[in-house]
């Protein structure tokens, strides 16, 4: 087991699974964790040397600092770190859902990381909807969802906003918004 430490004092898990040929990460989707390969690892290690990654806040991967920050891009820096554990690259992968998503970013940002990959159900939203898929998460842990999760998701949307808002007063107001819901809901009385 592996500790990929990010700048910010979070870390991913990079698992060895073992097994014969060349390299192969295995990514998970969110609230998943690198065990969800465990049916097809048997057959995957016959052919490949199989990694599984942990993503910060799974499985094997502690918060170290709550609220966790969620940032794609603590993730994306979490899957480079695993594969310059495993190889120079430019390696195998497949990704289920978060995990996939996070893969095409991946490669995205740094040509040449992986030489396949395999995805299912990669999670793609595109920046200008961001928010909106933000703010529906939002409101699903607002009803149904625990302490932890409305923080994480409040954090989440505090993040993006101070970064894509410019006027001051719509953020503000969103600010207002979040901090009302928290209140009505009673989390912290």
């Amino acid at each position: 087991m592996h500790l990929l430490q990010g700048d910010d004092g979070e870390h991913g898990v990079l698992h060895d699974f073992g097994g014969d040929g060349p390299p192969l990460l295995l990514t998970h989707g969110n609230g998943l964790n690198a065990a969800m390969w465990t049916t097809a690892l048997p057959v995957l290690q016959r052919h490949r040397h199989c990694f599984g990654l942990d993503f910060r806040g799974h499985g094997a991967s502690r918060t170290q600092i709550p609220p966790l920050d969620v940032e794609r891009s603590h993730l994306v820096t979490e899957i480079l770190l695993a594969v310059a554990v495993i190889d120079e690259g430019p390696i195998d992968a497949v990704g289920h859902s978060l995990g996939g998503a996070t893969l095409v970013r991946t490669e995205l940002e740094n040509p040449g990381t992986f030489r396949r990959m395999w995805l299912f159900e990669p999670v793609m939203v595109p920046e200008e909807l961001l928010f909106t898929v933000l703010l529906l998460i939002f409101l699903n842990y607002y009803y149904s969802g625990t302490e932890q999760q409305v923080i994480d998701i409040c954090t989440s949307l505090n993040n993006y906003v101070n970064a894509n808002c410019q006027n001051v007063g719509q953020i503000a107001h969103l600010k207002v918004t979040l901090k009302e819901y928290i209140i009505q809901k009673e989390f912290w009385l």
